[in-house]
């Protein structure tokens, strides 16, 4: 299985990875890069690409944010594949417990919103 993470924050990556390490999760299969809305994936190359998509910029909502990955989790998981994403209660674009799907050229991407 592969599964990616990725951030445009190199402190939220190196967060992330220090958290996959402090809890045992650190493993082949699993990588965490600093990109953007996984530019570097290839098409339908990974199991699972969880997402904790930007919807603000700084203190204001902007749910613009969001397109670069939205994108991705349609591009990025293999046939079967799977993306979650997690939303919180005050974001702008909707209740965070109502279920997304991405469509996927490769294969539908269901969502979950909560984490």
């Amino acid at each position: 299985m592969r599964v990616l993470g990725s951030d445009d924050d190199a402190d939220a990556v190196a967060s992330t990875r220090a958290t996959l390490a402090a809890t045992g999760l650190d493993r082949e299969g699993v990588e965490v890069t600093w990109d953007v809305s996984l530019s570097r994936c290839e098409e339908a190359s990974a199991d699972l690409v969880p997402l904790n998509p930007p919807f603000h910029d700084g203190t204001v909502v902007d749910a613009t944010l969001v397109q670069g990955l939205l994108d991705a989790a349609a591009r990025v998981p293999r046939p079967g594949g799977r993306c979650g994403s997690c939303t919180t209660p005050t974001c702008a674009t909707g209740p965070s417990s109502r279920p997304a799907s991405v469509p996927s050229a490769s294969a539908p991407a269901t969502a979950a919103s909560r984490c």
